[in-house]
């Protein structure tokens, strides 16, 4: 009985062992060498500097397994795209003040924010078409692993999950910065507009100030006219 005991612990373990490698035999570092796809050069740069991940500054580079670490490199690669393109859209929306404000703006109040949000909810369905199995997809042709083993290797459902996580976040932070660029925006309207205001006020009490000087001048002169004909009356 006692043999039998000792024979079913072993056993699991020994399955145990089994199941480990066929899940990590490709997690070593050294088994990424190989690999060729258009992301490989940083990943390979990524899991050469693990002991120091943070040497490199071009991308983002984590300390982790290498399923993890390439994942983030693919997701970081391509998420910088959309992050180029919302970046250039807050650059415009900061230059484009006639657009919203000033007495020739092209749209009202209402609509600027529906632009607002028809855009950003646009890059959101980029952001997560990414996250919902693309970065896996690519990551398996790398590889050249069947989908279902990155799956159960990355715990995919979990990662996804952290994807839309920071999906949501950077939107939100996006949004906040296009909430600051606006209200600057009005900012700065409001402050050239009350500069106009003042510069057309100042212009015409200059104006009004020459014609007083201007009528003084003629009362003078009246005023002379008056005296050479009131020294010696008639």
């Amino acid at each position: 009985m006692k043999k039998k005991l000792i024979i079913i612990p072993i056993v699991f373990l020994f399955f145990g062992i089994i199941l480990g490698f066929n899940f990590s035999f490709w997690e070593k570092n050294d088994s990424w060498n190989n690999i060729s796809c258009e992301y490989a050069s940083r990943i390979k740069e990524c899991l050469a500097n693990q002991d120091n991940p943070r040497n490199i500054t071009n991308f983002v580079c984590i300390s982790w397994k290498p399923s993890y670490v390439a994942y983030q490199v693919i997701l970081d690669w391509e998420f910088s795209k959309i992050d180029k393109e919302i970046e250039e859209f807050l650059t415009t929306l900061a230059k484009s003040q006639n657009n919203y404000f000033w007495p020739e703006k092209k749209k009202n109040f209402v609509e600027w924010i529906k632009d607002i949000h028809h855009f950003f909810d646009e890059k959101i369905k980029e952001y997560n078409n990414l996250c919902n199995g693309w970065i896996s997809a690519k990551l398996a042709s790398c590889r050249e692993i069947p989908n279902v083993t990155i799956s159960k290797s990355l715990k995919t459902t979990k990662n996804k999950n952290n994807c839309e996580k920071l999906v949501a976040q950077k939107i939100a932070i996006y949004e906040i910065a296009a909430s600051i660029i606006l209200k600057d925006n009005k900012y700065q309207i409001l402050k050239d507009e009350h500069k106009k205001f003042t510069q057309k006020q100042r212009k015409k009490f200059d104006n009004l100030l020459d014609n007083i000087m201007k009528n003084r001048l003629y009362l003078d002169e009246i005023a002379q006219k008056w005296r050479s004909k009131t020294k010696h009356p008639n």
